[in-house]
C-alpha cells in the first residue's frame, strides 16, 4: 500500500480531518469539491475494530529513477503512467525483490505484515486491530495417497502468525487473525482457478478434503505447551480457546496461566476457521 494511499482514507475515519499535506500536493484530485461540511464528523464516528487484509507488500520508487535497490519491474503492478488504483502514485513504478511468489503472483512477504501492523499503531492508536484476511493462493493437487500436501501454505502460515507475533511483542493492539480461508472459494475474476482453502473442494463432486494445513492450523492451535512453538503459537491458542468456549466446545488443555500478559492480549480468531479446527480434531 502507498503512503498516501494509507493517509488518504485513514486520516478522514480515525484522525477526523484530511491530510493537509496532500489536499496541497494533489489538487487535481479535487479534494475541495469533494469534502462537503459535516462529512469528516459523520465517517469519523467511534469505531470498534480496524481490519487489516494483508497479503503482500509493493516495493516502489518514482517512474525512471536511477535509485539503488531493485531494478526488475513488477509485472504483475500496475504500469507507470497508467491508470492506478493507488492515489496520487501515476508515476511511480513497482519493482520485484526476487522473493518466493504465490500462485496470484504475489511476493511473500511477512516483513511487510510487520511493518504494516507496526505504523498503524503508531499512527492510529485507536481502535484495536484485527488482522482479518491472511493467506495463499497455491496449485494444490489431491496426492496419490487421497492427501493435499501443501507445505507451502504450511510456511506462509507460520511465518505470517510469526510476523503478527513480533508486532505483539512490538507493543501493537493486534488482537485476532483471520486465515483466509476455510474453503477453497471462487475467487473474483478468477473463478475457481485459485484455492486458497485450508480445506480442499472437489467443485465436481463438492468432496472436502482437509489439507495438511489444516491439520497443522488444527494442532498448532491445540499444542499443550504454547511456549515451545513461540508467540504465534500463544496467539493462536488464545483465539482457539476464545472461541471454543463461545461455541459451546470442550475448552483446550493449554494452561492459560503460563502465557506472559503480553500475550494474553490477542484473545480472538476466526469462528469459522477455528470451528473447523475442532471438527477435525474430534473427527
Amino acid at each position: 500500500m502507498c503512503s498516501s494511499d494509507l493517509r488518504f482514507f485513514l486520516d478522514p475515519v480515525l484522525l477526523g480531518h484530511s491530510p493537509a499535506d496532500m489536499v496541497e500536493e494533489l489538487p487535481h484530485i479535487g479534494w475541495a469539491a469533494l469534502v462537503r461540511e459535516g462529512d469528516l464528523e459523520a465517517i469519523s464516528q467511534p469505531l470498534d475494530l480496524r481490519g487489516v487484509n494483508y497479503y503482500r507488500r509493493f516495493v516502489a520508487r518514482a517512474s525512471g529513477s536511477a535509485a539503488a535497490g531493485p531494478t526488475l519491474v513488477d509485472q504483475e503492478a500496475p504500469p507507470p503512467h497508467e491508470p492506478t488504483p493507488h492515489v496520487g502514485c501515476e508515476d511511480v513504478e513497482f519493482l520485484a525483490t526476487g522473493r518466493p511468489r504465490t500462485q496470484m503472483g504475489w511476493e511473500i512477504d511477512p516483513e511487510g505484515l510487520t511493518d504494516l501492523l507496526v505504523r498503524l499503531d503508531r499512527d492510529y492508536p485507536v481502535p484495536p486491530l484485527y488482522l482479518t484476511e491472511n493467506g495463499m493462493a497455491h496449485a494444490d493437487e489431491v496426492g496419490p495417497d487421497g492427501r493435499i500436501h501443501d507445505a507451502e501454505r504450511i510456511d506462509y502460515l507460520a511465518t505470517h502468525l510469526a510476523a503478527c507475533a513480533d508486532a505483539v511483542e512490538r507493543g501493537v493492539d493486534l488482537r485476532g487473525y483471520f486465515a483466509w480461508s476455510l474453503l477453497d472459494n471462487f475467487e473474483w475474476a478468477l473463478g475457481l482457478s485459485r484455492r486458497f482453502g485450508l480445506v480442499h473442494v472437489d467443485y465436481e463432486t463438492q468432496v472436502r478434503r482437509p489439507k495438511d494445513s489444516a491439520y497443522w492450523y488444527r494442532d498448532l492451535i491445540a499444542a499443550e505447551s504454547p511456549q515451545a512453538r513461540g508467540a504465534a503459537n500463544r496467539m493462536a491458542v488464545l483465539g482457539a480457546e476464545h472461541i471454543a468456549r463461545s461455541a459451546g466446545l470442550h475448552p483446550l488443555a493449554a494452561p492459560l496461566q503460563e502465557l506472559d500478559r503480553k500475550s494474553t492480549r490477542l484473545n480472538s480468531s476466526h469462528r469459522c476457521i477455528s470451528y473447523a479446527v475442532f471438527c477435525l480434531k474430534k473427527k
